[in-house]
């Protein structure tokens, strides 16, 4: 097996060297040894882009990079900037590293620049998306699930308010016809926040916008940590009030179709009660609300004098239901299933021979009364892993296809 060859990529936090490193990561023959970027020294920020040299730490350690800093001084001239890049390449070059890799698309002379520099120091230059169309770019970025913000517009190309706007379908529907799509002429830098290639998300938020020198910068922040929190908090109260809101729904549907004719036994109850338990949080509601709809059920089915213990019987799965809370899982809820239909045979059972009087008060008599609740057990049964599998199936897909309702939901801004 060939050992992949170490190549160094030159990072410059947007989205044409985003889209170049995931084309890059991609190729089995190379190993991205670390990231290299240009930053501005008193302002520490990605020079050009303006980004916060933190942010740009974010991004590498989302990556899962090491990040190797070049410091150039503001207003940098060539001889000072290519004495510091050659400084920090002959680093790299010594750990027998002889390539590099950037993100330009079609500047001719700028990809000349490069590698007569390269040249001097022996390493060669690799451009991942070199002469690619950069209308399908623009397509692939978005198809690859990317997120990008304006950090830097030039005002002569651009109006000003392209500054701190995402990179969604009406950034680039409102690009004048002759700006580049990716900006490749200069018309805009992004800073990429979200995409394939981190492991998370960059939290940020938009702060100031300047103007300097023709050149409209919106300053990109951190999200603090007690808005990321409160977010997260929010986020979590909000999942928590729907899935509630669900799992209410869904019991009262359960309940409804109890009325409706069906089998002796064969009945939604005990699911309901077991997903009750399992599903709302605030256990005064998981077992006062479904026994609050059997209760208005049976004002419609009727009431007989064992209803008190098979009210019982039903708080009972609920509390089975309780042990489902962590771990939702197909064998946990058969076993759940199964233990409350046992429960309720050997309890309403023992009721009818203990309170009606169609059975002597004998052993033989109890053991008469339960050979006789078989069938029904067998219905309970089959009622309770039938309506299970609609009810706690049900609530699966949903959580599935609706981010909404995942507890686990956590919000990541770009303003």
């Amino acid at each position: 097996m060939t050992t992949p060859e170490p190549i160094l990529f030159c990072w410059s936090g947007g989205k044409d060297s985003a889209m170049a490193l995931h084309s890059l990561l991609q190729r089995k023959q190379f190993q991205v040894v670390a990231l290299l970027t240009t930053v501005t020294e008193t302002y520490d920020r990605i020079a050009m882009h303006g980004v916060r040299r933190e942010l740009l730490k974010q991004q590498a350690q989302s990556i899962g990079l090491p990040l190797h800093e070049v410091f150039i001084p503001p207003q940098c001239v060539n001889p000072i900037y290519e004495a510091r890049m050659e400084e920090a390449l002959r680093l790299f070059h010594n750990q027998g590293v002889r390539k590099v890799a950037f993100g330009d698309i079609f500047l001719e002379d700028l990809r000349a620049y490069r590698e007569k520099n390269l040249a001097r120091i022996g390493m060669t230059a690799l451009f991942p998306i070199w002469k690619r169309d950069t209308r399908e770019l623009i397509r692939l970025f978005h198809d690859q699930h990317f997120r990008a913000i304006a950090a830097c517009i030039d005002s002569k190309v651009l109006d000003p308010t392209f500054a701190g706007r995402e990179l969604d379908e009406s950034f680039f529907c409102d690009l004048p016809p002759n700006a580049d799509p990716c900006g490749e002429n200069g018309e805009f830098h992004t800073f990429v926040f979200d995409g394939p290639i981190f492991h998370s998300p960059i939290p940020i938020r938009t702060g100031e916008i300047v103007n300097r020198d023709g050149f409209v910068f919106c300053d990109l922040l951190p999200e603090l940590e007690e808005t990321l929190k409160m977010n997260a908090e929010t986020s979590q109260e909000e999942s928590l009030f729907y899935r509630t809101l669900l799992a209410l729904a869904l019991i009262v549907l359960a309940a409804a179709l109890r009325i409706a004719p069906h089998p002796w036994n064969f009945t939604p109850v005990g699911a309901m009660a077991l997903f009750s338990g399992a599903l709302l949080k605030d256990r005064r509601l998981a077992f006062l609300f479904p026994l609050l709809i059997l209760f208005l059920g049976d004002i419609f089915i009727g009431f007989h004098k064992l209803i008190p213990i098979v009210y019982a019987s039903f708080l009972i799965n609920v509390a089975i239901g309780l042990w489902l809370r962590d771990r939702r899982t197909i064998s946990r809820i058969s076993l759940a299933t199964l233990a409350g239909a046992i429960q309720f045979f050997l309890i309403t059972n023992f009721a009818v021979w203990q309170f009606l009087s169609g059975y002597p008060h004998t052993a033989s008599g109890l053991v008469a009364c339960y050979a006789a609740g078989i069938p029904f057990f067998w219905n309970t049964l089959a009622g309770d892993a039938v309506y299970a599998a609609l009810l706690f199936g049900g609530y699966a897909l949903a959580e599935r296809f609706l981010p909404g309702l995942s507890p686990s939901v956590r919000r990541v801004t770009s303003k």
